[in-house]
């Protein structure tokens, strides 16, 4: 009798598997796998799961309208920040230039500015008297003092 239970157990947890897969078949369309014969003999034992999508509901004419109004927004958008950024490169640009014209300019100017004051000084120094200067006196060289082998100077 204790043999008997697990047979019987077994033999109706069967079926009822059996008659879920019924219901889920009826439920979805099967979904059909191709597999080659190599995999089907090694994977005889494996399960293949598969993962069912629901098929999407088609979107209606509205919906797709305003999709396209989405898609014409967001070029004109881009196309419109594309120029914003050339625009705005063009500006930097200029005013880089501006600022290395003026720095430019103020260094020419001090330039100009020392020029003058050089040739001020030079003008004022030719029209003064020639300043005489005083030269050092040169001292006579060291006589060398030779004592046995070594020079001493």
């Amino acid at each position: 009798m204790s043999s008997e239970k697990p047979e019987i157990i077994k033999q109706g947890k069967l079926e009822e598997i059996q008659r879920l897969k019924n219901q889920l078949n009826e439920l979805e369309p099967p979904c059909v796998i191709p597999v080659s014969k190599e995999e089907s003999e090694d994977d005889e034992e494996d399960e293949i799961q598969v993962q069912i999508q629901k098929p999407r509901k088609p979107r209606t004419e509205k919906q797709i309208e305003q999709f396209k109004k989405v898609v014409e927004t967001k070029k004109k958008n881009a196309s419109e920040r594309k120029k914003l950024a050339e625009v705005k490169a063009i500006v930097d640009k200029q005013e880089l230039e501006e600022k290395l014209v003026k720095k430019a300019i103020a260094v020419k100017k001090k330039q100009i500015k020392k020029q003058k004051i050089i040739d001020d000084i030079s003008d004022e120094e030719k029209e003064d008297d020639p300043v005489i200067q005083k030269m050092k006196p040169v001292k006579a060289p060291l006589k060398s003092i030779v004592i046995s082998k070594y020079k001493f100077i």
